[in-house]
Order: C-alpha cells, then structure tokens, then sequence
C-alpha cells in the first residue's frame, strides 16, 4: 500500500445515528479501516450531515441485515457489506450488516479458542474489526470503480474469518496494477465526488 500516492486524501465516513453503531465500535471500525488504507487514505467520521471537505472522498455508511433489492446473488451468500453500481459507477454508500460480521467472526479461531467462546468484549472488538475490513474491502470498489474482484488480496471475492480477525493486514493489500490505477485516480481527486446519488438519503 505504500507510495501509492505523494498526498494523503481524506477519506469521511459519514454515520448517522440509525446505524446502530455504538461510538465505541464505530472507534474500532475506523481504526480498521485506517490500518488497512494508511498511509494513503487519512479516514475521518463525520455526521450523515456534515459536507464533503474540498478534495475529499465521502461515502455513507448504514446498517442493514438484509442485502439490499439491487445485490446479485452472487454478493449475497456471505457477504458482510454491499456498495451498488448504477451504468458503471459505484454508488456513495456502503451497507454492512453487523449481524453477519458478528456471525462470521465467532466462526474464526484465536489462541486456538473460537471467538464465541472467548469474553464478549473480544467478540465486539472483532466484530468491530469485521466490519472496519468489509468496508475497506468495498472502498477498494469504489476508488477502483470497478465490482470485479482478484484472486488475492483485499479485493478477493470472499475474506475469510482469519482475514477478519487477525492483527497482521498483510492479506489485504492491493496488487501493483490496482495500487496503479488507484493513484492515477487520485492525482485527480474531483472524481470521487462528481455526483451524490439519491440512494445516500436511505437513513
């Protein structure tokens, strides 16, 4: 992930309050996020309401079980988060289901212990994790604007609970071709916010 880009560019997150995200968990989400994107991306959370700063990239982020009516069946079995493309272009909003990040994660093993088994705060702590990776999973789509998926790395179709869970993110790095197209992109930041499409009003 590193020298993708000379600047960093801010990455806001906005969560509204009907996201169920406590502050504590939404802390652990960003903190994911960041340790995943950084140094590129210097991620922020805002309130639904607060405006895009100049040069920033600003997608929304709710809470929703249920895959959203425009998922294809293939991103619905297993998947933790959902980012819809209209004509091509990825959509500002980025759907994740707590309850399946929550089911995936009592699934993964850590210190030879299934996380169910563990206190409950490690397993909020994961989920937390889960979550923070599943939207850098979908970030990597959005800045990528692409739904395809590679065979490796972040952009794998399906993460699997260790790559939840686990402290090391060296699993979830871009290839060289991605890391590429993603600068390229970024030298010219006005693109990330050309239009905010209705779906982002879906508080």
């Amino acid at each position: 992930m590193h020298n993708v880009a000379t600047a960093i560019t801010v990455l806001q997150l906005a969560i509204g309050p009907e996201a169920r995200l406590s502050d504590r968990l939404i802390s652990d989400i960003v903190r994911a996020v960041s340790a995943v994107w950084a140094p590129l991306l210097h991620v922020v959370v805002d309130p639904a309401e607060t405006p895009t700063c100049h040069g920033a990239i600003r997608l929304l982020v709710r809470t929703d079980d249920r895959p959203p009516r425009s998922a294809s069946s293939a991103d619905t079995s297993a998947a933790l988060a959902w980012i819809d493309f209209v004509d091509g272009q990825p959509q500002s909003v980025i759907t994740v289901s707590p309850d399946r990040a929550r089911a995936t994660v009592n699934r993964a093993m850590v210190a030879g212990r299934l996380v169910w088994e563990l206190p409950v705060v490690v397993g909020e702590r994961l989920t937390a994790v889960a979550i923070g990776r599943a939207i850098a999973h979908k970030v990597g789509h959005y800045l990528l604007q692409s739904p395809a998926h590679s065979r490796t790395g972040l952009m794998r179709a399906g993460l699997a609970p260790r790559d939840l869970t686990e402290r090391d993110t060296a699993r979830l790095q871009l290839s060289s071709d991605q890391r590429a197209r993603i600068a390229q992109r970024l030298a010219a930041p006005t693109w990330a916010n050309a239009a905010e499409p209705e779906a982002q009003l879906l508080w």
